[in-house]
C-alpha cells in the first residue's frame, strides 16, 4: 500500500479543528489550512511538540523479544477473536497505545483491513513506521483520538491504558475493543527475581477488568498461557522491556537462573454499551 493511500484511508482528523487530514505532497492538510509533516520514515505527529520521550533501547528490546515469537502465541489467539467478532466488508483496525507497532503489523497481513496504530512515543512510532508499510502510524494522544465518531471496528488495547470514552466514540455501532491484561503469572521468574526491589504490590487485573466491564459490554473472557524456554540475551531484553520492571536497576539482576519466561496474558472482548 503507498504512503498516500494508507494515511488517507486512515481518515485522519486535525487536532486543532477537526477537520479531515488529506495527504498533499509531503504533508497532511485540513480544510483550514492546518499542516502536519509527514516524516522521512512515514509518520505524522499530531501531537503539540514531540510527544512523550522514552528510550529507543526500550522499543529495541520489546523488537527483539517480539521478533523471536514469544508473543505469537498470543497474537494467534487475537486474530481469531477479531475474526469472530468483526465482519465488516472493509474493517477498520486501532491500535491504541501501540509502541512498536508488532500487534497492528502483523495482525490481517494479506487482508482488506485498514490499520492505524498511534502512540504517544514518537521514538516508538518511528520504529514502526519503519517496518510495517500497510499501517498508517502516528503520534498521538489516547484522550484525543484524529478520528472520526463512529470510523472503527476494532480497538486494539493491549497492555497499555485505556480511554473508554473516545474508545466509545470512534468504534462503530457493532464494533469492539480487545483488551489484553497480563495474568498473575506474566513473566513470574522475573518478578520473583527483582522482589525484593518491586515497590508496588501486585498488578490488580480485577481493578481493571471490573473497570473495562463498567464502560463497555465484556462478551468474552479468553486466558492464554504458556511458558518458552530463553537464553540470557532474551531474559535481558525482557528485562529491559517490560514496564513492570520499571524502577528496577536491572542492570543489577542475576539472571543466570532464568531459563524460561511465562506468558500469561487475558483477553477481554468489549462490545458498546447501548
Amino acid at each position: 500500500m503507498s504512503e498516500k493511500n494508507r494515511l488517507n484511508d486512515a481518515k485522519l482528523l486535525c487536532p486543532v479543528c477537526g477537520k479531515r487530514l488529506l495527504l498533499e505532497g509531503g504533508s497532511l492538510r485540513c480544510m483550514e489550512g492546518h499542516c502536519f509533516d509527514v516524516s522521512r520514515q512515514g509518520y505524522v505527529n499530531l501531537l503539540p511538540g514531540r510527544g512523550a520521550f522514552y528510550p529507543m533501547e526500550l522499543f529495541r528490546n520489546r523488537r527483539f523479544v517480539f521478533d523471536r515469537g514469544f508473543y505469537a502465541p498470543l497474537l494467534e489467539k487475537m486474530q481469531l477473536l477479531i475474526e469472530r467478532y468483526v465482519k465488516a466488508e472493509k474493517p477498520v483496525l486501532l491500535d491504541a497505545g501501540c509502541g512498536e507497532g508488532y500487534y497492528a503489523g502483523n495482525l490481517f497481513k494479506n487482508g482488506n483491513w485498514i490499520k492505524t496504530a498511534f502512540d504517544i512515543s514518537r521514538e516508538a512510532v518511528q520504529l514502526g513506521a519503519q517496518r510495517y508499510e500497510d499501517v498508517a502510524f502516528i503520534v498521538a494522544d489516547l484522550k484525543r483520538i484524529p478520528l472520526p465518531d463512529h470510523s472503527v471496528d476494532c480497538i486494539l488495547d493491549v497492555l497499555t491504558p485505556a480511554d473508554y470514552t473516545e474508545f466509545s466514540r470512534v468504534i462503530k455501532k457493532n464494533g469492539c475493543v480487545l483488551k489484553a491484561i497480563p495474568g498473575e503469572g506474566y513473566l513470574k521468574e522475573l518478578r520473583t527475581l527483582a522482589k525484593d526491589q518491586l515497590r508496588s504490590g501486585p498488578y490488580e487485573s480485577d481493578r481493571v477488568k471490573d473497570y473495562f466491564a463498567l464502560h463497555m459490554q465484556c462478551v468474552r473472557r479468553d486466558r492464554i498461557t504458556y511458558t518458552l524456554p530463553v537464553t540470557q540475551e532474551e531474559a535481558r531484553a525482557f528485562a529491559r522491556m517490560t514496564p513492570m520492571l520499571q524502577r528496577v536497576d536491572v542492570e543489577a539482576l542475576d539472571l543466570g537462573g532464568v531459563t524460561e519466561i511465562t506468558i500469561d496474558m487475558e483477553l477481554l472482548v468489549g462490545k458498546k454499551k447501548r
